[in-house]
């Protein structure tokens, strides 16, 4: 009669080797971040939120900057993939930058994506309102829905893509009911809660008005609201002493507020007030508060983007790009071995190392593991198994010569070419 069993060691020693070799060989695209650019100026802080942000989702992702550790000059597209090709010798992979435009309650990006390998660009526009997160985090949000589906091809012009007419196909719905509260002070109140109300509904959204007046705009009284009418946004208004009017609209979904404070010192007249106070509702009831505000979709009714989220890009043209551009070198000198000579070395390293380790596993299985006689005082090896612990055992050493042979290969590859753009930008390891 014939027992078999396994032996714990090499059963671990089998598995940190299987471990080793799916981290070695699982194989991530890298995605080099040019970084993020304000007209010509960098943004460091931005710039570490996007690589946090993206990193979640692309851990091949790796924030590039100058020698000084500083932000890269700002370019687009082609012509940073250019200076990276020339510098660095990266030629896989793609390079991902961002333009933005800040103003007090919009914030406006164009995020670009450049595949390596094509030599084509992508592009994505877009904005948001009162944005809730961190500029670099916004950024990100867009760069991973750019990530997720590029469309390669010609640049954009200066009018943002949103912008374009005609890109509205369908009838979208009118947007989430609203909850109207008006209160403060004065005796009109109630003249322009009944003209407020009938605005909202001529606009196709439906209206509920509270029981009970409230007293301000806190988070405990909106809450009382939202209490009564789930999924819909409250919009009150605040007639104030001064005759100045505070309009707050807070939308569940986001979870994003925005406000606006009129000034009004002939509003003592109720039709002066009313007049004053629509055209100012009117705009705010076609604010997108998504984080993203692109799509028809996200705005209320697929309202047109406000004039100021239309305005055009500048045109860059910053000094310390025009010194990337003109010191690239045409001629890339490497300290050792060039890029595909070391390549090819390392996958015979790892080869080694798989090779190895494929025969150990295949030898082990086919063992079954260690056979023990019947017969008193005798134990006969498996000579299978003695063969798959040796073959793990040298795929294990060869792990060793790998990693570190791995290491002095990608150092002996990079580029030794000191310029003037040298100092505008570190390459990857």
């Amino acid at each position: 009669m014939m027992t078999r069993r396994l032996h714990l060691p090499v059963r671990l020693l089998t598995i940190g080797l299987l471990g080793t070799l799916s981290l070695s060989f699982a194989h991530a695209e890298p995605l080099y971040i040019w970084g993020i650019h304000q007209a010509c100026t960098g943004q460091p802080k931005p710039d570490r939120e996007l690589e946090r942000a993206l990193l979640h989702k692309h851990p091949a992702a790796s924030l590039l900057r100058s020698s000084a550790a500083g932000p890269l000059p700002a370019c687009v597209g082609a012509a940073c993939a250019t200076a990276l090709h020339a510098l660095c010798g990266v030629s896989n992979g793609r390079v991902l930058g961002a333009q933005v435009a800040e103003s007090r309650s919009m914030l406006r990006t164009r995020v670009w994506l450049h595949d390596l390998a094509s030599g084509q660009t992508a592009f994505r526009d877009d904005y948001c309102h009162h944005c809730e997160q961190a500029v670099g985090e916004t950024v990100a949000a867009h760069a991973l829905a750019l990530l997720e589906a590029p469309v390669f091809g010609g640049a954009p012009g200066a009018k943002p893509t949103y912008c374009s007419p005609g890109q509205r196909t369908e009838a979208l719905p009118p947007g989430p009911p609203i909850v109207l509260a008006v209160y403060g002070d004065g005796k009109h109140k109630p003249a322009l809660l009944d003209a407020l109300s009938l605005q909202i509904a001529a606009r196709g959204r439906a209206v509920h008005r509270p029981t009970a007046e409230i007293r301000s705009s806190a988070t405990e009284e909106i809450n009382k609201l939202l209490a009564l009418h789930p999924g819909s946004q409250v919009l009150s208004v605040q007639v104030q002493r001064d005759l100045s009017v505070q309009l707050n609209l807070f939308d569940t979904r986001t979870q994003q507020e925005t406000a606006k404070i009129l000034k009004c010192t002939d509003c003592a007249d109720k039709d002066v007030l009313i007049s004053r106070v629509q055209p100012e509702v009117a705009l705010l009831l076609e604010r997108c508060l998504a984080q993203s505000c692109a799509a028809p979709a996200a705005r209320p009714g697929g309202a047109e983007p406000p004039p100021d989220a239309c305005e055009p890009w500048p045109l860059l043209d910053c000094e310390d790009a025009k010194q990337l551009a003109t010191a690239a070198p045409s001629h890339i000198v490497y300290q050792g071995l060039p890029p595909r000579t070391a390549k090819t070395l390392q996958a015979l390293a790892w080869g080694s190392v798989a090779a190895t380790a494929a025969t150990g596993v295949v030898l082990y299985v086919a063992s079954g593991g260690t056979e023990y006689s019947a017969r008193p005082r005798v134990n006969l090896p498996n000579y299978l198994d003695v063969a798959a612990i040796a073959s793990l055992s040298i795929s294990g050493a060869l792990v060793g010569v790998a990693i570190p042979t791995t290491v002095l290969l990608r150092r002996s590859s990079s580029p030794a070419n000191q310029s003037v753009a040298s100092s505008l930008l570190k390459c990857p390891k």
